[in-house]
């Protein structure tokens, strides 16, 4: 049996792996670190994140009540994306994952759904941060501790995170869709028989096969 052979294909499948992992992590992170935008106010640090505000190291959950509908609904709006977006990058890991570990197994099917589910995810994640940066650069005459005319902006690590795992998750669903077309003829079962088969090598009298049998007709003729 001839030894296994890592080309080009193999190499950006496992790429492909490695950047959606990655992806979900940040977003996973971004999602539960509180750190979307961070303020100074009279001497108090306040970090802002899309489940909650910590003042000082102290963290309350955003509600209605603190917050007019307006401030809540933008924040609301950027938690609900971020979800779906680790939504769609889990199942663009189980995909890739399985693309690894099945390659014979209609590997174009399985590069097809991580391209698809990882296209949903960037979709997700450039949403996520986009309203976020929106909130953050509105003018709010009421948000709880915000005061009139105030922005937010001052962006922090957990909005660094949610764009980097869009642009992650971006490179990985092209390299799904390259991965369908460099060696195209490698996804063909046949490609794996021929491998199985190198030693039955067709010479200009046929194959070892044939040749064995001519020779055995031969010896029974002569006899």
């Amino acid at each position: 049996m001839p030894k296994p052979k890592f080309g080009l294909r193999d190499a950006l499948i496992c790429l492909e792996v490695m950047m959606m992992i990655t992806a979900f992590s940040l977003c996973v992170a971004a999602c539960f670190i509180p750190k979307w935008s961070v303020l100074t106010q009279n001497g108090n640090q306040l970090e802002l994140g899309i489940w909650e505000i910590c003042l000082n190291g102290n963290c309350t959950a955003w509600s209605t009540e603190n917050n007019d509908y307006v401030c809540y609904g933008w924040v609301a709006a950027t938690a609900a994306f971020n979800v779906i977006s680790i939504c769609a990058l889990a199942i663009g890991v189980v995909f890739s994952v399985l693309l690894l570990l099945c390659i014979k197994l209609v590997p174009q099917v399985i590069a097809g759904c991580m391209f698809y589910f990882g296209i949903w995810a960037v979709i997700a994640c450039v949403v996520t941060w986009a309203l976020w940066a929106g909130f953050a650069n509105q003018d709010f005459d009421s948000c709880g501790f915000l005061t009139a005319n105030e922005k937010i902006q001052n962006y922090d690590i957990s909005f660094a995170l949610q764009v980097a795992a869009s642009v992650l998750a971006g490179i990985a669903s092209c390299l799904a869709c390259c991965t369908c077309c460099v060696g195209g003829s490698g996804w063909k079962k046949g490609d794996k028989d021929k491998d199985d088969n190198d030693d039955d090598v067709a010479g200009p009298y046929g194959t070892d096969y044939e040749l064995d049998r001519v020779k055995v007709d031969d010896h029974f003729d002569a006899q």
